[in-house]
């Protein structure tokens, strides 16, 4: 599996040296759009792993180093937002999928919405679907004018996310460990200040202290959005804390953990909704859809603190019951669940679930990597209607093994795909 990741990253690398950034898929219509920025962590990823050698780990970084400078300025050249709040001038990243037309991909369907709205609005409408499927959150509410709002009204450039922001600022980071690596301190110097006042400003435009809890900036309103969705934990997860707040102490984190926003989206019984507010029928990454990277995100945010390993192993027992519940009842892994039925598989969108999905697999395997001794399979599995395909039977109890949930989830996960194969799938 090693050999399969330093293959998919290399992949990656590749994409970068001859499109410029990694598009939105491996076809001549995506190239005018990219993918979040999540190369950096997936190459530290590698290069850290405990079974990466020193050799291995540098030679991919001798690699990637170009690479990842160049993606940088892709997206400083190509996706910024220049604005002002509380008298303070800031230049952060958007996406803008860099479009005017309908998707390709989509062309009838993106048509037949424009075609509901006045001429003078359908390019605005065309270039804000692109960028929302360059966000990777192709649909949310988050994108809508305001989050009840109806889809033709999506303006997903005029919205700066704090997830982007905070890859960008890890990409920084990363970037200025590599550089001191390979001894160039002034590359060093620049990018490892450019992260740090990523940091600051992250803490400034996008902090909500009254909330305990990170928002999206609105270039429309000139503030923060209202609704919590789960990828604003991605300061934490990236640990980006700048220079004047420690976002990684104790102290902060425990903030984040008592907030409303926490103690709500961690109260479904079948993992965490990507958001609280409901669909429309052009959305799935809201409420009640969980995917799986954020599952992942969340975890690993609080996990790496230890006085949190405790109620992050929660947040991964209930993941791993959920994902189990529906591989036990339907033979499948899905791409995304329903969190207010444990297994069941979710829905919305512009297209039918997918089965045996690599950043399902794989954020299992990282889960039984970080809790290799705590996680177990539940006794037994009630199956939920949407959990089974129609030969089952449904609402049944099935039995499992008195084993972990290690010793299934290896198997199928081996079987079905790999850590390797989530790297992709984050980026899909």
């Amino acid at each position: 599996m090693a050999e399969t990741a330093r293959g998919m990253i290399r992949n990656f690398i590749h994409l970068v040296n001859t499109v410029g950034h990694i598009p939105n898929g491996n076809r001549v219509y995506y190239t005018k759009r990219s993918q979040p920025p999540f190369l950096a962590l997936m190459v530290e990823a590698f290069v850290n792993h405990k079974d990466t050698t020193p050799a291995t780990g540098r030679e991919l970084i001798d690699e990637a180093l170009p690479a990842l400078v160049k993606e940088h300025k892709f997206w400083t050249d190509n996706r910024v937002a220049t604005f002002t709040y509380n008298s303070k001038n800031y230049t952060l990243n958007i996406y803008k999928g860099g479009i005017s037309e309908p998707r390709p991909e989509s062309y009838r369907e993106d048509r037949e919405i424009a075609e509901t709205l006045p001429a003078d609005q359908q390019e605005r409408f065309y270039r804000a679907i692109g960028a929302g499927a360059e966000s990777g959150w192709d649909f949310s509410t988050r994108w809508m004018d305001t989050q009840d709002a109806d889809f033709n009204t999506i303006r997903t450039h005029t919205i700066v996310p704090v997830d982007l922001n905070a890859l960008l600022c890890a990409h920084e980071r990363i970037l200025g460990d590599y550089y001191t690596l390979t001894g160039n301190t002034s590359e060093a110097e620049r990018f490892k200040s450019l992260a740090q006042k990523r940091g600051d400003e992250i803490h400034e435009v996008f902090w909500n202290d009254a909330k305990a809890m990170w928002r999206d900036y609105d270039l429309k309103t000139g503030a923060q959005r209202e609704d919590f969705y789960i990828s604003h934990i991605a300061p934490l997860f990236t640990r980006c804390s700048g220079s004047t707040v420690n976002i990684t102490a104790t102290p902060f984190m425990n903030r984040l953990l008592h907030s409303y926003d926490m103690k709500t989206v961690t109260s479904y019984p079948g993992g965490v909704p990507q958001g609280l507010k409901e669909p429309n029928k052009h959305t799935q990454w809201d409420l009640p859809n969980a995917w799986p990277p954020h599952q992942l995100m969340l975890v690993e945010s609080f996990a790496a603190n230890s006085e949190f390993r405790s109620q992050a192993l929660q947040w991964a027992q209930k993941w791993v019951t959920a994902v189990d519940t529906g591989h036990r009842c339907s033979g499948y892994f899905y791409e995304k669940y329903d969190v207010n039925k444990v297994g069941a598989y979710g829905g919305g969108g512009e297209y039918a679930v997918q089965e045996g999905f690599g950043w399902t697999n794989g954020g299992i395997l990282r889960l039984l990597e970080l809790f290799p001794s705590e996680l177990r399979a539940p006794a037994s599995h009630t199956c939920p209607a949407t959990a089974a395909p129609p030969t089952a039977t449904i609402g049944t109890t099935v039995a499992s093994s008195a084993t972990t949930a290690g010793t299934s989830f290896m198997v199928a996960g081996l079987i079905l795909g790999s850590i390797a194969v989530a790297l992709r799938g984050v980026l899909e």
